[in-house]
């Protein structure tokens, strides 16, 4: 293998600013459309029926009366078989995912009567309910959260229970089987829904869950995380679901959650745990009100590297609240926090709405307004915004993603109309180019899943062959045709590329311990490159690569030979 010294010359190439002008989206044909009962949480872009085209997944009704899940074409039609009624009203979105191993997913979702009883519920595309559901145990619930716990392919539902003063959280297969090792019982209610993703790379996944008072971690098989339950001391859990992101490019992740006061007039604070328990330098982070929604991860910056947003809440009469933002080493970004706002209830939404290939933050109103807004990566107001809606935004999450296929970004979004017990859906077109990557976090908890994994950069590096002895680099997710620089050192660290060099301040998980470059790659049309070499002896468990990726200043994750 060829050595290079470090740092590596990196393109100067910036993305282009096409304009900065903004443009309101606009209200699609056929909507919004008016159904009775109030919706919370928002809904769900996704392919219910498997055509070219996403549907929009909305749940609406009370806490009194029966609720409805509708199923929307874009054109505002509905998709047959909906809509179907389940019960109560509901207080998460639905989640989406194939829970049954059939190939296409089922509707997931939580209906409760007055926070003393619910049931789990599961749908099939056609909005026939899936055998073994509902799913009742006693009380009400918590949003679901999907994932794969046994490896068999299909998705597992994790949810949550209060009843009596004590939470119980279950892992249930697709035919409403409860998995061995479950339900967890906690000695206080639940404080939010569970997160699962495989945070410490051993091929298995995991599962985060707070109770009113501590983080607790667990195995599939229901056996307790080393470090973990965390106690954040005199701060409490109240809707703070976590969200699991690989901080500091070292292939695992992260654990970042916010928590309030016993008062929400006081302090919260926002953590960032290693899969061990262990506080990530930095953290945590004060806020000046209490939090209830979880935080969003994402580079909002455009550096390459994961920031961390979220909004503080106090229901005031008038805006007093504020939207923070800080790097991975917990320093604020420019521009932020942004004050006054009004509380924010909802997961902070990230996407590129004006079609300048940089990041906006997108929140709900409450309290005070009828309306969505947005401001831009360095804080200042997006302009054609804030968002107008027929009733309130309270506590509506927006989702964001290309619904109909013509390449260009939607939204979703929802007014409640208190007065008349109603609801207004709107889905909005923009001219602003879909891309994934510049959607980091399209809904709430990032995925329909609603598994807490953060969207990580798509360059990804893994290694075949043996060591000693012939060994293939191989790199997908790069810019197409684009360069790609294989880095590697002979230990894991946090080195950040220095200026005046293109990309400074990109944070690698390699150490600065012989940190060389072993080739430049050119990627394909697809975003891949492989490189073939023989391994030493002395390289084996010693020495460990990273790829990046020099168009979008975006580095991989970290692979040991």
């Amino acid at each position: 293998m060829n050595q290079h010294s470090f740092p590596i010359l990196l393109l100067a190439g910036a993305l282009s600013s096409s304009s900065l002008c903004g443009q309101t989206p606009t209200v699609m044909p056929g909507w919004p459309i008016e159904v009775f009962g109030n919706s919370v949480g928002g809904g769900a872009l996704v392919n219910v029926d498997l055509d070219p085209e996403l549907e929009l997944i909305q749940i609406c009704g009370s806490a009194s009366s029966s609720s409805q899940v509708h199923v929307f074409n874009p054109d505002g039609t509905y998709v047959p078989g909906w809509p179907v009624t389940v019960g109560l009203g509901t207080f998460a979105p639905p989640a989406f995912g194939d829970i049954d191993g059939d190939g296409d997913g089922e509707i997931v979702l939580t209906e409760f009567y007055f926070g003393l009883s619910g049931s789990l519920w599961a749908l099939h595309h056609d909005g026939n309910l899936v055998s073994g559901f509902p799913f009742s145990y006693g009380g009400p619930l918590k949003g679901p959260s999907l994932g794969d716990l046994d490896g068999d392919g299909d998705l597992e539902i994790v949810v949550g229970f209060n009843s009596g003063g004590i939470g119980s959280l279950f892992a249930i297969q697709g035919d409403g089987s409860v998995m061995p090792g479950w339900p967890q019982n906690f000695s206080t209610v639940l404080g939010s829904s569970a997160s699962i993703a495989d945070v410490d790379l051993d091929g298995v996944v995991e599962i985060f869950a707070p109770s009113y008072e501590l983080l607790y971690g667990f195995r599939p098989d229901g056996s307790s995380l080393p470090g973990f339950p965390f106690d954040p001391g005199n701060q409490y859990f109240n809707y703070n679901t976590a969200s699991l992101a690989d901080l500091d490019h070292d292939g695992d992740r992260e654990i970042v959650f916010a928590t309030s006061d016993h008062f929400v007039d006081r302090p919260g604070k926002v953590w960032a745990l290693h899969h061990d328990g262990s506080s990530v330098a930095g953290w945590p982070k004060s806020t000046q009100y209490s939090v209830f929604a979880p935080p969003s991860v994402a580079d909002i910056d455009g550096d390459g590297n994961p920031d961390i947003a979220v909004g503080d809440q106090l229901l005031s009469p008038t805006p007093v609240n504020s939207i923070y933002a800080w790097d991975a080493g917990g320093s604020p970004l420019p521009g932020f926090p942004v004050t006054p706002v009004d509380a924010l209830l909802s997961q902070i939404i990230i996407a590129d709405v004006n079609g300048d290939q940089q990041l906006e933050l997108l929140y709900e109103s409450n309290v005070n307004g009828d309306d969505y807004h947005a401001v831009r990566h360095d804080g200042s107001p997006v302009a054609g915004w804030p968002l107008p809606v027929d009733g309130s935004s309270f506590n509506q999450a927006l989702s964001a993603a290309d619904v109909d296929g013509d390449g260009f970004l939607n939204l979703a979004g929802t007014g409640d109309i208190v007065s008349t017990g109603k609801t207004k859906i709107y889905l909005w077109a923009t001219t602003s180019p879909w891309v994934d990557t510049l959607a980091p976090v399209p809904t709430p908890m990032y995925v329909p899943t609603r598994s807490g994994q953060a969207l990580d950069s798509n360059l990804k590096l893994s290694l075949s062959g043996g060591c000693p002895g012939p060994t293939t680099a191989t790199i997908s997710g790069a810019s197409p045709f684009g360069k790609v620089h294989l880095l590697y050192s002979s230990g894991v660290g946090n080195i950040v590329i220095p200026p005046p060099f293109p990309c400074s301040g990109l944070e690698l998980g390699l150490s600065n311990l012989g940190l060389s470059r072993a080739a430049t790659l050119i990627a394909d049309s697809q975003g891949s490159a492989s490189m073939f070499g023989v391994t030493p002896s002395g390289a084996c468990g010693n020495v460990w690569l990273q790829a990046v990726d020099e168009d979008s200043c975006t580095a991989s994750n970290v692979v040991g030979l």
